[in-house]
């Protein structure tokens, strides 16, 4: 492990990976870190994570994107892992802000400021659909009542990220 990286989990997995490691999932492997048990340590581990996913990303984009033996498939993967995950907290804000800002000055809703405006969300909303059919269809022991419980609670939870990496 690299003592110097937040999250040296991460870092190790994409340093293996880019070695030509085949990585796998064990479900198999029990976990013994403990959840935080104060919002302030909550907020520590989050903000610690982010930095550690951003000094991550820094760190492999481009040998990532560069590399002859990664597929493109994974190339796409990668850039939503890491550069997307990264900036798309900035985008959104500037999306919702300009969309009201523009609103406000003119009152008037432009099709397609409204459209751009919610592509954003629907995608955001598309991706964790397809978490919970994969995991469906795969067995995953998801019931659609926590599906809803998490498409509901996913909201001000991503806000609270949101806040804490930017």
């Amino acid at each position: 492990m690299d003592k110097s990286m937040l999250t040296e989990d991460i870092d190790a997995g994409f340093r293996a990976w880019l070695k030509g490691y085949n990585l796998v999932f064990c479900p198999g492997i029990i976990s013994y870190e403990l959840a935080p048990n104060t919002i302030c340590d909550l907020i520590h581990q989050r903000t610690r994570w982010s930095q550690g996913w951003l000094e991550v990303t820094n760190k492999y984009i481009i040998s990532i994107l560069r590399s002859s033996s990664i597929t493109i498939r994974q190339k796409i993967i990668c850039f939503f892992l890491l550069p997307y995950r990264e900036y798309h907290h900035y985008l959104t804000l500037n999306v919702l802000t300009s969309f009201l800002n523009y609103y406000i000055h003119t009152n008037y809703l432009d099709t397609k400021l409204v459209l751009f405006s919610i592509i954003i969300p629907i995608y955001e909303c598309i991706k964790i659909l397809i978490l919970f059919l994969g995991s469906y269809l795969n067995k995953g022991g998801i019931s659609f009542k926590q599906i809803i419980l998490y498409l509901i609670l996913v909201i001000p939870y991503d806000v609270f990220k949101h806040i804490i990496t930017l």
